[in-house]
């Protein structure tokens, strides 16, 4: 293959696996909030989360022709939809019952990357494909993010925390988060 062709062919993998799915996951983020602020138990929500990957599994079959699986590529999957609903079930108990803003839980959760990033660099020996200082730096500025972020709520207690324990997040009401 040419270079100008697997740069296309790259180009169009960052945008179906990256941009598409980074603007699905952010509305899906927001579908986790107000889910819990109307009221569901983390039971529910996990069962109907589940059934929503059930009706797009099937529309998948429907849509795409090729039908290959084998015991450890099942199994992969299903380590896959069984790590999804344990960080979706943790979000939604952080929204519920710790009232965190999804304004800082999205951009946290986020960093899941690093974590893909480090695994994949062994498990897949993907360091002979990568540019250290590229990705040291874009590492830094994540983590840099992130703790911006998580001390970003007015009411934290990580931001000050001299905040008496009273309950209260802080003066402002739940519309304004």
């Amino acid at each position: 293959m040419h270079m100008e062709g697997r740069m296309n062919s790259n180009y169009i993998g960052m945008i179906l696996g990256g941009i598409i799915p980074a603007i699905i996951f952010g509305l899906g983020g927001i579908f986790v909030k107000a889910s819990n602020q109307q009221g569901i138990s983390f039971n529910y929500f996990t069962l109907l989360s589940g059934i929503g990957v059930i009706v797009i599994s099937v529309l998948s079959f429907i849509v795409f022709e090729e039908k290959l699986i084998n015991v450890k590529s099942g199994l992969n999957a299903f380590l896959v939809g069984s790590t999804w609903a344990c960080g979706v079930l943790l979000v939604a108990m952080a929204l519920a019952k710790y009232d965190t803003p999804m304004s800082i839980i999205s951009p946290l959760n986020c960093t899941a990357c690093l974590f893909t990033v480090l695994l994949a660099l062994f498990i897949f020996s993907e360091w002979k494909e990568i540019n250290a200082i590229r990705l040291f730096i874009g590492t830094v500025l994540i983590i840099a993010g992130a703790m911006l972020v998580s001390t970003s709520s007015k009411g934290s207690k990580i931001q000050n925390p001299n905040l008496p324990d009273d309950g209260l997040r802080s003066e402002c009401s739940i519309d304004c988060k």
